[in-house]
């Protein structure tokens, strides 16, 4: 499963923005997604797994509730899944969930994590009273490790500020073991980042750029 397009929008005044991980016809693998303060970047994130499991939660999840959730009043965002089975749509509207995503084959367990979503929050890793005996760079970075234990086959891995407590060479470092964990199993790896030089070592068409010093998301907002 992979995501092959992102679109935003702001309802009556038209307004779009896109994220497109196709690529001559392929879907990109690895995607880094760069922008200053107040860009996007975690937002974009919720809204991928807020679609994302809302579309999944088990229909007697006291949670999913008429599919609502909170914090993206006035936004519209359309994601495009695709996996063997072809392509489907999520879509989010003023905080509801107005189409679900059809997904199958999904299995979650404690060895197993086959067409599903990791997403890692930097200020949940951060601040995880589990790990309180951990400095701020072994938060960030064991959490992720550890789970790469397990086998994560055909799934989608999202990590907000993939450099947090990591200087250039350490989180390139970081970004090439997790390649090398992850895509062997069919897996896509997107990251996000303030800084775009931790993309360095990519290709250019991997990587997106969401601007410096707006908030994309305030200018979608009806």
């Amino acid at each position: 499963m992979k995501i092959r397009r992102i679109n935003l929008s702001g309802g009556v005044f038209g307004n779009r923005y896109t994220l497109d991980f196709n690529n001559n016809g392929n879907i990109d693998d690895i995607i880094g997604i760069s922008g200053g303060h107040k860009t996007g970047k975690t937002l974009i994130t919720k809204l991928i797994s807020n679609i994302y499991s809302l579309s999944v939660r088990p229909k007697n999840s006291l949670a999913l509730h008429k599919n609502v959730t909170t914090g993206f009043n006035g936004y519209r965002c359309e994601i495009e899944f695709e996996d063997y089975n072809g392509i489907s749509v999520g879509v989010l509207e003023n905080n509801t969930l107005i189409q679900p995503l059809k997904i199958n084959n999904i299995e979650i367990d404690d060895k197993k994590f086959n067409n599903g979503l990791l997403v890692y929050d930097s200020l949940d890793r951060v601040c995880n009273r589990n790990n309180n005996s951990l400095s701020i760079r072994e938060k960030m970075i064991i959490p992720i490790i550890n789970d790469l234990n397990n086998s994560i086959t055909n799934s989608i891995v999202i990590i907000d500020d993939i450099d947090f407590g990591l200087d250039i060479k350490d989180s390139s470092k970081f970004i090439f073991f997790l390649i090398q964990n992850l895509l062997v199993k069919n897996n896509q790896l997107i990251f996000f980042s303030n800084n775009s030089d931790v993309f360095s070592s990519l290709p250019v068409s991997n990587c997106k750029f969401l601007g410096q010093g707006k908030n994309i998301l305030e200018e979608l907002k009806v």
